[in-house]
C-alpha cells in the first residue's frame, strides 16, 4: 500500500494522492452516519481535512467511537484546514483529540509539498502497521472512543520491562470524577462520554505525545506518563491536571458544569514489575485522596528527588 492508496474526506485538493470519498460533515449527525459508511468503503486509507477552522474546533464533538474504528481499520491522516490561525495551535487542537482519542498515525498542517504529504503518509502506513498488535490487545472504550484500562496494562507491562534495563521513572495517576455519576441521571450517557471526551482533551494538553490517557469505569480517568526527568515530576503533572479539569466546561445548553477531580498516583521504581500492582496502588493513592481537587501519591524511597517541572526542554502537546 502507497500514499496514492488514500482517498480524501473533506476538501480534498487537486494533485491530491487519491480521490474524494466524500465531503466534510456539515454537523455531528452528518457525522455519525459517515464513519460508518466509510469503514466498508475503499480506499485502504483515508486523509480527513476538514474545510475550515470551525469545522476543526468541532472536531472533539464529532470524534465518535465509529471514528475511531475507522482509524483502526486503516490508516488515517488529518490534514489542517488552509485557513486555520496559527497553523502550530491548530495542529495541536486536533493532535489533543484525535491522537489521544482515535489514534491517528498523524496530524499534518496545509500546504506540505506533494513530495513531503507523500512521505508523511507514507510513515502512516507503517505506524499503523506497527501499532495493530496494541489495538489488537482490547477494544477501545465504546463510550468515548479512548483507550480502556485492558488496552493500557499491557502496553504499562512492557514499559516496566523495558524500564527495568534502562532505569527512568514512569507514573500512572488515576482520576476520579464524582460529579460524572450525577451528570449521567441528568444529561444521559451520551452527553456524559462526550463530557469525558472535552476532559481528555484539555488533559491532553498539559502532556507529552508519549503519555497515554485512558478510561477506567464511568467516572475515572487514567493517564500513563511514560517518561519523567525525576520521580518528583508526577504531582507537578498532577496539579495540572487539577488546574485544568476544574475550569467550568459548557455542553450543549448546558453551561457551567464543574468537575471536582481527585488523584492519586504511584511513580514506578526499581523491581516494579506488575502492571496490575501498580494500578493497585495507585488505586490505594486515590481511596485516600480527598475531595474537591487533591492528590495522594506513593514514591518509592530510592526514587525520590526535588521537585521539577516535567520536562523544560520538551513542551507538552
Amino acid at each position: 500500500m502507497t500514499a496514492a492508496h488514500f482517498g480524501w474526506v473533506g476538501c480534498g485538493a487537486a494533485g491530491g494522492p487519491g480521490p474524494v470519498e466524500a465531503a466534510w460533515p456539515a454537523d455531528a449527525q452528518a457525522a455519525a452516519r459517515l464513519w460508518p459508511q466509510l469503514l466498508g468503503r475503499a480506499p485502504a486509507g483515508l486523509l480527513l481535512q476538514p474545510p475550515d477552522a470551525a469545522a476543526l474546533q468541532a472536531w472533539a464533538d464529532w470524534a465518535t467511537p465509529a471514528l475511531a474504528a475507522v482509524c483502526a481499520a486503516r490508516p488515517t491522516v488529518l490534514l489542517c484546514p488552509p485557513d486555520a490561525p496559527g497553523g502550530a495551535r491548530a495542529a495541536d487542537l486536533a493532535r489533543d483529540e484525535a491522537l489521544a482519542a482515535l489514534g491517528l498515525q498523524a496530524v499534518l498542517p496545509d500546504g506540505l509539498p506533494p513530495a513531503a504529504l507523500a512521505a508523511s503518509l507514507g510513515f502512516a502506513i507503517v505506524r499503523h502497521r506497527l501499532d495493530r498488535p496494541l489495538r489488537q490487545l482490547a477494544p477501545l472504550d465504546a463510550a468515548t472512543g479512548l483507550p480502556s484500562r485492558a488496552q493500557l496494562v499491557p502496553q504499562i507491562q512492557q514499559m516496566l520491562a523495558l524500564r527495568e534495563r534502562e532505569p527512568a521513572p514512569m507514573a500512572l495517576l488515576l482520576i476520579e470524577l464524582p460529579e460524572l455519576a450525577e451528570l449521567r441521571e441528568r444529561l444521559g450517557e451520551g452527553a456524559t462520554a462526550l463530557l469525558r471526551r472535552k476532559l481528555a482533551v484539555r488533559m491532553r494538553a498539559k502532556l507529552r505525545g508519549s503519555d497515554v490517557v485512558a478510561v477506567d469505569g464511568p467516572t475515572r480517568l487514567a493517564v500513563w506518563l511514560a517518561r519523567l526527568d525525576q520521580p518528583a515530576s508526577a504531582g507537578i503533572v498532577a496539579d495540572k491536571l487539577i488546574e485544568a479539569l476544574a475550569r467550568p466546561l459548557q455542553l450543549g445548553e448546558a453551561e457551567g458544569l464543574r468537575v471536582h477531580p481527585r488523584i492519586g498516583f504511584v511513580v514506578s521504581g526499581p523491581g516494579m514489575l506488575d502492571a496490575e500492582h501498580l494500578w493497585q496502588r495507585a488505586l490505594a493513592a486515590l481511596d485516600g485522596a480527598a475531595p474537591l481537587g487533591s492528590k495522594v501519591f506513593f514514591v518509592p524511597a530510592e526514587g525520590r528527588a526535588d521537585a521539577a517541572a516535567n520536562d523544560p526542554g520538551d513542551p507538552a502537546v
